[in-house]
C-alpha cells in the first residue's frame, strides 16, 4: 500500500502556555524540529502540521508545515505574549505510526515551553 493510500493518523492538542518575545522563531522552529525528527525516523512529512496561538486580546499567530523542502508558512501577530496564551496543534500525517507521531510531537512540546494548563478533552489517546 502506498503512503497516500494509507489511513491518516491524527493528533490534536490544546494547551495554555507562557511565551516570550521571540515567539515567532520559536514556534517556527518547533514545527521544523517535528518535521526533522519524523524524517530522521524514516517518515517523510506527508500531510500537514498546523498550530494556532491566541493571546488574551484575540490576536492569533498561525504556522503550518506541509513540505520539508519549503519549510513552515506563518502569518499573524500576537499583541500580548507575556501572559498565558492558548496553543493549539493539529497534525494529519500519512504513512506514520500513530505511536511514533505522538512520541515525536510530545517530546517537542515538553522541550518547548512549560505548560501552564492542559485544556480539557484534547489529550492524545
Amino acid at each position: 500500500m502506498s503512503v497516500l493510500n494509507s489511513h491518516p493518523e491524527v493528533y490534536a492538542r490544546s494547551l495554555t502556555l507562557n511565551l516570550k518575545h521571540d515567539y515567532k522563531s520559536l514556534l517556527v522552529n518547533f514545527l521544523i524540529n517535528i518535521a526533522r525528527n519524523l524524517k530522521e525516523k524514516g517518515y517523510p512529512l506527508i500531510g500537514h502540521i498546523k498550530l494556532a496561538v491566541q493571546d488574551t486580546t484575540g490576536s492569533v499567530f498561525y504556522a503550518s508545515i506541509a513540505d520539508q523542502s519549503t519549510g513552515p508558512q506563518y502569518q499573524g501577530e500576537l499583541q500580548v505574549f507575556q501572559k498565558p496564551v492558548t496553543f493549539r496543534l493539529n497534525a494529519v500525517l500519512y504513512g506514520v505510526k500513530k505511536t511514533v507521531m505522538q512520541e515525536i510531537i510530545e517530546n517537542e512540546i515538553n522541550a518547548f515551553y512549560p505548560i501552564v494548563a492542559e485544556n480539557s478533552g484534547n489529550r492524545p489517546e
